[in-house]
């Protein structure tokens, strides 16, 4: 009898309580942008072409690389820095040869920054990069990082 009041009372909450974490983490919240920048670490590592499409707006990075580019240049220009993250590109090679550490992310409306700390394995200098992305159709697409 004992263990049927304690069902009793603690059957609504047991129930509940799961149920309601499970509707707050699935409703009106948004990814982690930290996640985003894990995969496209990981997919530059891979030499993931189509992650990477999936990750980066190179359209809009571009844009913000080279403001003062002309309009004839966007797409040659658009291939050559996504080349860069595949295969024998430079910035993955030069990334082979650094640990990847994540760092605070910061919002900003639907943007967020993350920051991506590069530590060298041989020699252990460090260099900082900010990685910058949006929010569309609920998912982070970066559209910046220094390489």
């Amino acid at each position: 009898m004992k263990y049927k009041a304690f069902f009793e009372k603690m059957f609504l909450p047991l129930i509940l309580v799961p149920f309601g974490f499970f509707l707050f983490n699935s409703c009106g919240g948004r990814p982690d942008p930290r996640k985003t920048v894990m995969d496209f670490v990981k997919a530059v590592a891979q030499s993931d072409s189509l992650t990477l499409d999936n990750l980066v707006d190179f359209e809009v990075f571009t844009q913000k690389k080279y403001p003062d580019l002309p309009e004839e240049k966007i797409p040659a220009t658009k291939q050559r820095l996504k080349r860069n993250l595949l295969k024998s590109g430079i910035t993955r090679v030069k990334w082979e040869n650094y640990r990847k550490v994540l760092g605070d992310v910061k919002f900003e409306g639907d943007t967020a920054n993350v920051e991506l700390t590069l530590m060298h394995l041989k020699t252990g200098i460090y260099s900082y990069t900010t990685v910058r992305m949006y929010l569309k159709e609920g998912k982070w697409k970066i559209f910046y990082y220094e390489d």
